[in-house]
C-alpha cells in the first residue's frame, strides 16, 4: 500500500475507502480503497487503488485507522457517510 513517509515533513494525502457489509453477520466484509500521496522530499506523488476481504462473516461496527511506524497522526480529518 502506497504510504506517507512518517519521517518526511510535507507529505500529505487523501483516499476514499469504500466499507461493505460491515453491519451483516452473515457475509464476508470487504473494503475498495483509492488513495493518492505527496512526498515533498521527493517532489511524488504516489497512488494506490486496491481492496481487501475479511473472510469471517461476522459484523463490525469500526474501522481503527494508524499509521504503521507507530507515531500519532499531527492533524487530518475523517468523516465517515453511510450510503443507502
Amino acid at each position: 500500500m502506497a504510504t506517507i513517509e512518517s519521517s518526511v515533513s510535507g507529505g500529505n494525502g487523501n483516499g476514499v475507502y469504500y466499507l461493505y457489509n460491515f453491519a451483516s453477520a452473515s457475509e464476508y466484509s470487504f473494503i475498495t480503497i483509492e488513495e493518492a500521496h505527496f512526498q515533498q522530499n521527493q517532489n511524488t506523488v504516489y497512488g494506490f487503488q486496491g481492496g481487501f476481504v475479511h473472510t469471517v462473516a461476522s459484523a463490525s461496527n469500526g474501522v481503527f485507522i494508524a499509521l504503521d511506524s507507530g507515531n500519532n497522526y499531527t492533524a487530518g480529518t475523517f468523516t465517515l457517510y453511510r450510503v443507502v
